[in-house]
């Protein structure tokens, strides 16, 4: 898949938890982390910005 979206064009970014593989997390705090980190990324894809901040 991410061949296919740099032929496009498109950049494909890669995370991988420290569980490795498919695994979402090991504990409480990984899965945080990796929720947030995905939360940043579709707050910077969509261009949003919190109340306030222009």
């Amino acid at each position: 898949m991410a061949a296919k979206l740099q032929a496009l064009g498109y950049p494909a970014y890669f995370y991988e938890p420290g569980a490795g593989g498919h695994g979402y997390g090991k504990d409480n705090r990984e899965r945080a982390a990796f929720i947030a980190l995905g939360n940043n990324f579709l707050r910077s894809a969509i261009g949003w910005q919190p109340d306030g901040v222009r």
